[in-house]
């Protein structure tokens, strides 16, 4: 419980992070329009998008998810815990929330391709160049 907590928490600092990296952003845009626009729609997206809370065990990760994976060791000892945010639109930032980064992805990423649909224990494998990373789903909110 402790983790969707912190989760929950987390995900509140990040979506007021995204939205002063996109204010910040439309603030240094000098002359070009079409840039400017693109900026405008991710600060939208951002304020806009629905603010899903997860709660029941058996529900599944679509956009507006912020999940907390482990990568998994060959060894069987913990792996390393990461975050990431999965938006429509606009990823590829790292983002620093709370002390600790937040990659944030689209559905088009591998990863975020491969977190679509998944639930809480689910484990992945997400391809890497020639070999691959095997992750799970700790959890999401």
């Amino acid at each position: 419980m402790e983790s969707s907590v912190q989760a929950g928490v987390l995900k509140s600092e990040l979506l007021g992070e995204l939205e002063r990296y996109w204010r910040d952003q439309l603030a240094s845009v000098q002359a070009d329009e079409e840039q400017r626009v693109a900026i405008e729609r991710q600060l939208l997206q951002v304020r806009f998008l629905p603010r899903r809370e997860f709660s029941a065990v058996d529900e599944i990760i679509v956009p507006s998810a912020l999940v907390e994976i482990e990568t998994l060791r060959e060894d069987g000892k913990e792996g390393v815990h990461s975050w990431c945010y999965l938006i429509p639109t606009g990823g590829g930032l790292i983002l620093s929330v709370a002390g600790r980064p937040v990659q944030v992805l689209t559905p088009q990423s591998p990863l975020g391709s491969a977190l679509l649909g998944k639930k809480r224990g689910d484990d992945l494998v997400i391809p890497a160049g020639t070999k691959s990373r095997k992750i799970r789903v700790v959890t999401f909110s």
